[in-house]
């Protein structure tokens, strides 16, 4: 693609920025070799993905978080787009990460995320789930609580959710009753 588009190849990462404004036709040969470029691209792009993914996950399970988190985000930006599981599975790691180190608020901001991107993500679900009931959210935590119910297998679990959506339901009326 840098040859085709007349771009200098060096030895460092960098970032091409396409602006829609600004375009080339191009023909014949060289509109050949830049679908290949292209798709060179693509299968490079994923290998970067898949490559900062495993080193990240070495990295966590090493105890090394910081430079987890650093691994992860890259990953995270180079999903920048990707609306599919893998870019989940970031936001559920980094998540994991804050949750590990404390940092509950950037936590809970990694699962929204996550979260807003897989609504019925079962993992995501039951982490933030989790930090609704830490935080005293009643309300959400039943909400949440909701959506996780046609995500389970077995009646016996459905029922157990269930319980707790009326148990977060009353907490969260009681705090109503309490603020009227």
């Amino acid at each position: 693609l840098s040859a085709a588009l007349d771009i200098p190849e060096e030895d460092d990462p960098a970032t091409l920025v396409l602006h829609v404004s600004e375009y080339q036709v191009r023909h014949g040969e060289v509109a050949a070799q830049l679908d290949d470029a292209i798709e060179d691209a693509d299968r490079l792009a994923h290998q970067a993905i898949a490559s900062s993914y495993t080193y990240a996950t070495d990295l966590y399970n090493e105890g090394q978080l910081e430079q987890a988190r650093v691994a992860f985000e890259r990953a995270e930006l180079l999903l920048r787009g990707d609306l599919g599981p893998r870019h989940v599975l970031v936001l559920l790691s980094l998540a994991e990460i804050e949750r590990v180190q404390g940092n509950t608020e950037a936590a809970v901001g990694w699962l929204d995320r996550a979260l807003a991107m897989a609504p019925t993500h079962r993992g995501a679900l039951e982490a933030r789930i989790a930090f609704a009931q830490g935080n005293e959210e009643p309300s959400l935590a039943a909400a949440l609580l909701e959506r996780l119910v046609s995500r389970l297998e077995t009646s016996d679990k459905k029922v157990d959710v269930l319980r707790t959506i009326a148990d977060e339901s009353l907490k969260a009326a009681r705090n109503a009753i309490g603020q009227a």
